[in-house]
């Protein structure tokens, strides 16, 4: 599988150790070790036996490749950084042999130096965990750079000092054919998101960056909490999308973080010459890609209508509705990783049972087709009430809170 080696790393720690991962646009399970996918809501059979799907890529794991456990021991000493001998030992404790019981199989001759091992990898993880924070927060720094008081002065007028932006190389320059070639590829589901996948190279990500500002008002301050919550449906991991879009000179931000804008200008170099567009021109820009994509929307309407989150173990249901269903439900799942969904009982019982207890469905979706523009927003409201009639998703064995009418 050719690009395993990308899904592995982007991967999150909960999702190494489970060795799959869940790919959204294609409602498919994948396993981090040998790539092979498995499509959600199929019952897979098994010597005699019949499994859904995450039990059967659990079982998957175990039939090929052992555990999680195994793959990630056997992984090169440059990826793990541990030497056979510290693997034999981790191996030994996973199978639960006491100190004793080691001693014995590696021949070492006292369990006071199984014990002095044990508490040596034990301070192995909280120098991995100290590192891996540094690494995150390094990774999410952007540098302070001096402001002057006249700058300071304007803060305080709440018109920030724009920095110098970031050049962007001839490298970057892309043709049209180019540009729509490299959106399609990344916006699978359309210019209106999901990122299918965020690209590594440079050129690619300065397209996608470079169509992200078309989301931000250019007159405009945002907060740090206004930048993501515009990013979070786009992808994941937001704060690897507003660092780039500052480090590629889209967005600049004030010396403490408090406020973020578009640029004044985008600078490109080419030779010794510096190009400028000036904000009018990025206005007219934005102006123009927003009607492209308000035209492109009406034709190509995103999937509308009633969603549900169901809770495999107890079969409750979280019932909602929506004009971008695809993005809704991303972002759904995206505030139970973070446990920041609204709804405490479903939050909870995420929180208690993993991810791996619920399901994401399309209930119904609007014919966009059969239906007037003007009247979309009244057919999805209209659906909402007819299944929260049919389903009456409240009480005890539901999540949704039934709205008090005066």
């Amino acid at each position: 599988m050719s690009d395993l080696s990308d899904l592995f790393w982007q991967a999150s720690l909960p999702e190494m150790k489970q060795g799959y991962i869940y790919d959204e646009q294609k409602d498919e399970f994948i396993c981090l070790i040998c790539g092979k996918r498995f499509v959600n809501g199929m019952i897979y059979p098994s010597d005699g036996q019949l499994y859904e799907v995450q039990k059967y890529v659990k079982l998957h794991i175990r039939q090929n490749h052992r555990s999680s456990f195994h793959y990630l021991l056997n992984l090169d000493k440059k990826l793990t950084g541990l030497t056979d001998h510290q693997k034999a030992l981790l191996e030994l404790f996973y199978e639960g042999l006491s100190d004793q019981e080691i001693a014995r199989t590696l021949n070492t001759g006292s369990t006071s130096t199984i014990r002095n091992h044990r508490f040596s990898l034990r301070e192995k993880q909280k120098q991995a965990k100290v590192f891996l924070a540094l690494m995150e927060l390094l990774s999410e720094h952007i540098p302070k750079k001096e402001t002057s008081a006249a700058a300071l002065q304007q803060f305080s007028k709440n018109t920030p000092q724009f920095s110098s932006p970031a050049y962007v190389t001839p490298a970057f320059a892309v043709t049209e054919e180019e540009n729509e070639k490299i959106l399609a590829a990344c916006f699978k589901q359309g210019l209106n998101g999901p990122l299918t996948s965020y690209p590594h190279k440079e050129k690619r990500k300065y397209v996608v960056l470079r169509h992200l500002l078309h989301f931000f008002d250019p007159q405009k301050n945002y907060t740090e909490k206004e930048i993501n919550a515009v990013l979070k449906p786009f992808y994941k991991d937001y704060v690897l999308l507003r660092r780039n879009l500052i480090e590629y000179g889209f967005l600049d931000r004030t010396p403490d973080g408090s406020a973020y804008w578009v640029r004044d200008s985008i600078k490109t170099t080419e030779g010794n010459s510096k190009l400028k567009i000036p904000r009018e021109e990025l206005n007219s820009m934005n102006m123009d890609k927003h009607k492209e994509m308000k035209l492109a929307y009406k034709q190509n309407p995103r999937p509308m209508g009633i969603y549900q989150i169901k809770n495999l173990t107890n079969s409750k249901v979280f019932l909602g509705a929506s004009m971008d269903l695809p993005s809704k439900l991303n972002g759904q799942r995206f505030q139970l990783e973070l446990n920041s969904h609204p709804n405490k009982d479903l939050q909870n019982d995420w929180n208690t049972l993993g991810p791996d207890s619920f399901r994401f469905e399309i209930l119904e979706e609007v014919d966009t087709e059969k239906i007037a523009e003007e009247d979309w927003q009244n057919a999805v409201s209209a659906m909402e009430e007819k299944w929260l009639d049919q389903l009456q998703p409240y009480g005890d064995k539901r999540y949704n809170k039934q709205k008090q009418t005066k």
